[in-house]
């Protein structure tokens, strides 16, 4: 599966949290309530907390870099996605952007 804005592909979607080991190099979408850390191993994440839209059109509506043995805000309604750090700078991924995951 990919991540997608616009039917340009951003990331591929990895399946299982326990992937975020250090070796994390796609994107993983969180369904809500999405509550992320960092702890576990220590790494810095791109967390983007979104609306779910028709079709499963995940809606952007904050943003945040959580630097290493950090924990993030709770967020009850929105799933998040989550990407190693950087991933948002490199995708220009903002506020408002609308995503999707494609293929199977």
């Amino acid at each position: 599966m990919w991540l997608t804005r616009e039917g340009d592909v951003l990331a591929s979607l990895e399946s299982d949290r326990r992937l975020l080991d250090g070796t994390f190099t796609g994107a993983l979408i969180l369904r809500p309530p999405a509550l992320v850390h960092t702890f576990r191993p220590a790494m810095a994440l791109d967390v983007a907390w979104c609306a779910r839209g028709p079709e499963e059109v995940l809606e952007v509506r904050r943003t945040a870099a959580l630097k290493p043995w950090r924990i993030s805000r709770p967020c009850v309604r929105a799933a998040a996605v989550v990407a190693p750090s950087g991933s948002f700078e490199r995708w220009h991924l903002g506020v408002g952007d609308r995503l999707e995951a494609k293929g199977g």
